[in-house]
């Protein structure tokens, strides 16, 4: 499955699904099946990838240092 990027990330209001403060911990995992743009994500859609993970998430902290 895909491995999710920060830049295929959006919060959006209203909705249900997975915590807006948690998207953080969304980075780095991996799409059990295709995703369509504009789903709520729910935890049985992911899991972990955690190599992949580490480097996103330095990958992540770098760019906020940016903004």
């Amino acid at each position: 499955g895909t491995i999710l990027t920060p830049a295929m990330l959006t919060v959006k209001r209203p909705g249900g699904g997975i915590e807006p403060a948690r998207i953080r911990e969304l980075v780095g995992m991996r799409a059990t099946r295709a995703i369509p743009a504009d789903t709520m994500f729910e935890w049985p859609m992911l899991q972990p990838c955690m190599e992949q993970a580490m480097q996103t998430i330095e990958q992540w902290n770098e760019a906020q240092k940016l903004n």
